[in-house]
C-alpha cells in the first residue's frame, strides 16, 4: 500500500524538524567541557598550524612558485605559532572529546622528545630558508612535516 501525499510531507517535515533542530544531539559537535576550554584552545592552535603549512606546501608541491622572501614570511607565521599548543595539555587535559592519545601524559618524556623534534626540525627550516638551496629547503620542510605526522602517530587517535 502506497503512503498518500499527507502522509508523504508530514513524514518529509517531521525529518526535516529532526535534522534541523537543536535538540538533535547527534548532530551537534561534542562540547569542551573543561572549565577553561584546553582542548578547544590546542584543537584552534593546530588548525591554525595546518594554515601555516598550506603556503608552504604550495611552493613545495608546485602549485606556486618558488619565492624564498615569501616563504620566509610564511614560515614566520608557522614559527610564530610553534610554541603555543603546548601548554594546552595541562594534567587534567585528557577528556573527551579529546583526539590525543593517553601517552601524553603517561609518558610525557616521549611526548616532549616528540616537541623537541618538531622544534629542531623547525629551526633547521628556518637556517635553510634564509641560504639553502630550494631542493634544500624543500628537504627540510619535510622533515618538519614528518616530525608532524609522527607525533600524530603516536599521540592521537
Amino acid at each position: 500500500m502506497m503512503p498518500n501525499a499527507q502522509c508523504l510531507r508530514t513524514r518529509f517535515w517531521l525529518l526535516a524538524l529532526c535534522l534541523t533542530s537543536p535538540l538533535s544531539g547527534c548532530l551537534e559537535p561534542d562540547r569542551d567541557p573543561h572549565p577553561d576550554q584546553v582542548l578547544t584552545k590546542r584543537v584552534a592552535l593546530f588548525k591554525q598550524f595546518s594554515h601555516a603549512m598550506e603556503p608552504l606546501n604550495d611552493m613545495r608541491n608546485g602549485r606556486k612558485p618558488f619565492d624564498r622572501a615569501r616563504f620566509q614570511a610564511d614560515l614566520q607565521t608557522l614559527d610564530d605559532l610553534s610554541d603555543q599548543p603546548w601548554r594546552y595539555f595541562p594534567l587534567d587535559g585528557n577528556y573527551p572529546p579529546t583526539r590525543a592519545l593517553p601517552a601524553i601524559w603517561t609518558v610525557p618524556e616521549d611526548f616532549q622528545k616528540a616537541k623537541d623534534d618538531f622544534t629542531g626540525k623547525l629551526d633547521q627550516l628556518r637556517l635553510t630558508a634564509k641560504t639553502g638551496s630550494e631542493a634544500d629547503v624543500f628537504a627540510a620542510l619535510d622533515r618538519v612535516s614528518e616530525s608532524c605526522k609522527a607525533c600524530h602517530r603516536n599521540f592521537r587517535r
